[in-house]
């Protein structure tokens, strides 16, 4: 398998968008057992590859950070669902920096991947980068303040500041994304996120079946934006899917740092 791969087939089978969870599923089975895959590659023509199945253990994802090649812009990448370790983390990837005694030029966060609930471990990094507010506004429309304090001096607080986002950002990290966009602290690059930062609250009906219904949502204090309905809107909007990006050739990466080289 290669970066990228479509699987259009799994044993036969033909796999549809909408099939993601099954699929997951036909893909999984006894260890040491077989499956044929028919995969294809962009602007290639689909191929067969034969999977002998092993047996995983899944590590959990970190927030991974290091300085860009050949820049000295510092780059942080957040993992697809993040835990309350997640402020250690990023504090410790902060002290090994200071450790090292580096003084980036600039500093490029990813949230491309990234979900979490609304006002979960990293919202609360926000005082790290700048002072703010945030707005809370339920069903009846009223609205609820949050005053970010930021915190005075350090590593992270006047260098540029440059957010990747994109459609599978959500909740969490679009809150604190649009938090320190809507202050003026930092530039976003990437896709347009959906908007799912809405809390729900959930009622069970006599015929057992379930009503969601959204009771608040998050509103920017400077442009009015609400959040939950409208998403974040990039600085700069870029095309490129994943399917055009690989670990040598980010083409997000390349704008952050073309940005940051201008401030």
């Amino acid at each position: 398998l290669q970066p990228h791969d479509a699987i259009l087939r799994i044993n036969g089978e033909e796999i549809e968008t909408s099939g993601g969870v099954d699929a997951l599923q036909k893909l999984s089975g006894p260890e040491g057992s077989t499956l044929q895959l028919l995969v294809r590659s962009p602007d290639e023509d689909p191929r067969f590859v034969n999977i002998v199945r092993e047996s995983v253990r899944s590590e959990p994802s970190e927030l991974r950070s290091n300085i860009i090649p050949g820049t000295d812009i510092l780059y942080i990448q957040f993992p697809p669902h993040e835990a309350r370790s997640i402020i250690n983390e990023f504090a410790n990837s902060i002290e090994r920096l200071r450790v090292q005694n580096v003084n980036a030029s600039g500093i490029v966060m990813d949230l491309r991947v990234m979900t979490g609930r609304n006002r979960s471990a990293i919202t609360q990094l926000l005082p790290v980068f700048a002072d703010g507010e945030i707005i809370i506004r339920n069903e009846g429309g009223e609205l609820r303040p949050i005053d970010i304090n930021g915190l005075p001096g350090g590593l992270l607080a006047d260098p540029p500041l440059v957010l990747l986002v994109g459609p599978e950002t959500a909740g969490a990290a679009e809150v604190f994304t649009a938090a320190l966009q809507d202050s003026g602290r930092a530039f976003v690059i990437g896709r347009p996120t959906k908007g799912v930062v809405e809390e729900f609250e959930t009622t069970f009906l006599t015929n057992g079946s379930q009503l969601v219904m959204p009771t608040s949502t998050f509103v920017l204090p400077r442009s009015e934006r609400d959040l939950g309905m409208l998403g974040i809107q990039p600085d700069l909007v870029l095309d490129q899917s994943w399917d055009e990006i690989t670990s040598i050739d980010d083409p997000f990466i390349d704008e952050a740092i073309q940005y940051i080289s201008t401030q």
